[in-house]
């Protein structure tokens, strides 16, 4: 979230965090579930069809909202103190349960190992093993974010796929009119504010290389342009609305 005074689950974002980001979206959980996850839930990526590119963790039982994630130690039996009591618990699964401190998922930062090449596409069958594709670091290491650095080959998603020359102008915004400009076909054009509110929304017809758009007159500041072409690729621009 963005209100500096915000407690609780409306605590604010961490700058460094926030620094990273290239769009804000909408923190309305019933609006954007998505943003809303820690280390006991799994998550997937997926294309708009659904089709499944990558599985984080294992999907459905046994891990519930009071269980602190995944480790990588199983059917082992740890004795710890209580409040005073000896107390044991016996991981199964690879959930430590109650562990909080044998936890690889929550409360720490995952960064997937070099060795990975490819997503995850069916549910891990019978175990998620955190460690076989994933490292584990302390929380709050945003250093990473936004690449996979792998033992990847030369040939790769993208070797296909031609590069996107995109051209969004004029930039600052004068007089609340734009132009899109693109080699590539454009199928739709979104627009948000820095809370992640869509301001617009616009489905383009076939074969658009190139199209003027105009903001509402209300609006003022940084607006967010998400162009999405036919190629299934899209690109993000960062507008100064004056």
């Amino acid at each position: 979230k963005r209100d500096p005074a915000g407690t609780g689950q409306e605590v604010p974002v961490d700058a460094a965090l926030q620094e990273k980001a290239d769009i804000f979206l909408c923190p309305v959980y019933e609006i954007n579930k998505m943003m809303y996850f820690n280390g006991n839930d799994a998550v997937t990526l997926e294309k708009t069809n659904g089709q499944i590119i990558d599985i984080f963790a294992i999907i459905g039982p046994p891990m519930t909202s009071a269980d602190n994630g995944w480790g990588n130690i199983n059917d082992t039996t740890i004795t710890y103190n209580s409040g005073g009591v000896p107390t044991s618990y016996t991981i199964s699964n690879y959930n430590v349960g109650p562990l909080f401190w044998l936890a690889w998922t929550k409360d720490h930062t995952l960064i997937r190992k070099t060795n990975v090449t490819y997503g995850v596409t069916e549910n891990p069958d019978p175990y998620f093993v955190v460690d076989v594709q994933w490292d584990s670091i302390p929380k709050n290491t945003f250093d990473s974010l936004g690449a996979h650095y792998c033992d990847c080959t030369g040939i790769g998603i993208y070797e296909n796929q031609p590069v996107v020359n995109l051209d969004v102008y004029p930039n600052p915004v004068n007089d609340n009119n734009f132009t899109i400009e693109s080699d590539q076909a454009i199928i739709s054009v979104e627009m948000f504010d820095l809370t992640g509110r869509i301001v617009e929304k616009i489905e383009l017809g076939a074969n658009t290389f190139k199209g003027n758009f105009t903001i509402k007159d209300d609006f003022k500041g940084v607006l967010f342009v998400n162009v999405n072409f036919e190629n299934a690729s899209t690109q993000t621009r960062k507008l100064l609305v004056k």
